[in-house]
């Protein structure tokens, strides 16, 4: 699912605003694109699952609860 600038700004700021962490956007040439924390937070994991199933897109968590792919 392709992630256009105006969410990927919009959601960096929203997780700013309300936990004070900076959320990670990486858009790598084949590689895909995907957002990521610097220290797992069950918090913002919902916060996200919650944001992108309100637009129908489906949240993929890696292991290790630091990368998010929207799907």
């Amino acid at each position: 699912m392709a992630i256009n600038y105006a969410t990927v700004i919009e959601i960096k700021r929203l997780v700013q605003k309300k936990f004070g962490v900076t959320l990670h956007f990486h858009d790598s040439c084949g590689g895909g694109t995907y957002f990521s924390i610097e220290q797992k937070s069950d918090e913002i994991t919902d916060f996200l699952q919650e944001y992108f199933a309100s637009r129908h897109i489906h949240l993929s968590v890696s292991e290790n609860g630091l990368n998010y792919t929207a799907e």
